[in-house]
This record gives structure tokens, C-alpha cells and sequence, in this order.
């Protein structure tokens, strides 16, 4: 859809995306129902990789079925991100 509707490029895949930050840095990863497999294995190839498998939840769909937790987890990253950019 990229390339029809912008003049963007498309993404680069998530993987390489994940592998490729330096020095590793946090990253949450929400996987929904079918994506296990994947999160997984980009926690054992990245270092700072954390994973949230919120339950009967598909692709994108973590703030719109479990939206507290949602909040709690994406605050808590950005809060620890930002503290830590901050020397604090």
C-alpha cells in the first residue's frame, strides 16, 4: 500500500530492523495470535528485545483489545527509554 498511496518507501522488514539497532536498545514487541514464533526468535538475536503476547489479540490489534495494559507496558518502555537518555 506504501507505493500506492505515498511516495515513501515500503519498510524495511521488522527483523532486520531489530538486529540492526547499535548499540541494542529496548524494544517491545506485541505479537498477536500467530506472531509468537517470530518475537521469539527476534528476543534470541537481539539483546533488549521484551515481548507482550496479550491473549486473543491479532496483528496490531493490542491497543484495541487490551488497552490499559497496553498503556502500561508502552509507558513503562518509553518512561525506562527516556530516563535512560536523560543519564537518569
Amino acid at each position: 500500500m506504501t507505493d500506492v498511496l505515498t511516495t515513501a518507501s515500503p519498510p524495511a522488514p521488522l527483523d532486520d530492523v531489530v538486529t540492526a539497532i547499535q548499540p541494542p536498545r529496548r524494544v517491545l514487541i506485541i505479537a498477536g495470535v500467530g506472531e509468537e514464533a517470530e518475537a521469539r526468535w527476534l528476543r534470541q538475536v537481539s539483546h533488549g528485545v521484551e515481548i507482550w503476547e496479550p491473549p486473543d489479540t491479532g496483528h496490531t490489534a493490542g491497543l484495541a483489545t487490551h488497552p490499559p495494559e497496553w498503556q502500561r507496558r508502552v509507558e513503562q518502555l518509553l518512561a525506562q527509554a527516556l530516563g535512560a537518555a536523560a543519564g537518569g
